[in-house]
């Protein structure tokens, strides 16, 4: 079944302070105050491309527009080193892009957690790459959850979304993971499956569920800041629905593998850039004034008609 947007990860603090953004009675000076001095979760690009063309995904089209590569290592600890101790809750180390292409991810996982051991670190994948060997080396480094994304549980509709995924490896993959899960091998690490609830992906939901015993959640399927058109996939337009403020720019911030601090894992095309980490310190863009403007715009419930948010149906979705 589907959930309301986000609240598989949502912490206490964070349901009390979008439970205030949402009520209508927070006025700009309670959010300068109960705003978290820094993000309560990250997500980290440690390396920006993806060999997959998936057609819910914006990559195929925005690939080519603009320089790809890694995050160098140096960076990564600079990073790292302004999040310790700051309590971030969760942190994902992948963003728009294939994370197990990044070969040093297990190395990157064990860092990131020597100095914030608390945080929930996490990866989210196609899965072609998440081999049981792989897994296991995951685990051992201290990752906590993996989601890998299985969009159509049937072989047809699978090829129309997971373009450029091999389903015969994924499938392999998941079996030995699987085993590994079930004989308690990967320790604390969760590994669920994550699909999209549009009709042609949900078919065959209950028989792969049996075949792999591995938890599976549904999502809705977005539009992603207007670049992917939803309602080809038989999916309502929700631009009719009551708006209800996104908690992203409230609770989490996102870094490229340049540094650069966008909006959001929907700004495919970088249109909204805060500052680069490695020339003021993310706590400090975390409090930028085009970012408190971004969160007073949801605060009030009216976007700037040409920003990234306003093209967005996230707001839409409950």
């Amino acid at each position: 079944m589907t959930r309301p947007v986000d609240t598989a990860t949502e912490s206490r603090r964070e349901a009390e302070l979008m439970q205030r953004v949402r009520s209508g009675s927070m006025d700009e000076d309670e959010l300068a105050a109960r705003l978290p001095a820094f993000p309560l979760k990250l997500q980290i690009q440690t390396a920006s491309p993806c060999h997959a063309a998936c057609a819910m995904c914006p990559w195929p089209d925005t690939r080519d527009e603009l320089p790809q590569g890694r995050m160098r290592e140096e960076l990564f600890d600079l990073l790292v080193g302004q999040l310790a101790g700051r309590g971030v809750e969760r942190i994902g180390l992948f963003l728009m892009n294939e994370p197990l292409l990044d070969e040093r991810l297990e190395r990157f996982v064990a860092r990131l957690l020597a100095r914030e051991p608390r945080a929930t670190t996490v990866i989210y994948t196609n899965g072609e790459r998440f081999t049981p060997a792989r897994a296991q080396a995951l685990a051992d480094a201290g990752l906590r959850e993996v989601d890998v994304s299985v969009v159509g549980f049937e072989p047809e509709a699978y090829a129309r979304f997971m373009k450029g995924v091999n389903r015969e490896k994924v499938l392999s993959n998941l079996e030995g993971v699987a085993e590994l899960v079930a004989a308690g091998r990967l320790g604390t690490m969760s590994v669920r499956i994550v699909g999209l609830d549009m009709p042609e992906a949900v078919v065959g939901l209950p028989a792969f569920r049996a075949r792999f015993g591995l938890p599976v959640e549904l999502k809705d399927v977005t539009n992603r800041a207007g670049l992917v058109d939803v309602e080809r996939f038989g999916v309502e337009d929700p631009s009719g629905r009551p708006f209800r403020a996104c908690q992203r720019p409230f609770v989490k911030a996102y870094v490229l593998y340049t540094g650069d601090v966008v909006l959001c894992n929907c700004d495919w095309r970088r249109t909204t850039v805060f500052g680069n980490i490695a020339r003021r310190p993310l706590a400090e863009l975390w409090r930028d004034a085009w970012l408190m403007e971004v969160r007073r715009q949801h605060l009030r419930a009216r976007l700037a008609p040409d920003s990234l948010c306003a093209r967005c149906d996230y707001v839409r979705l409950a």
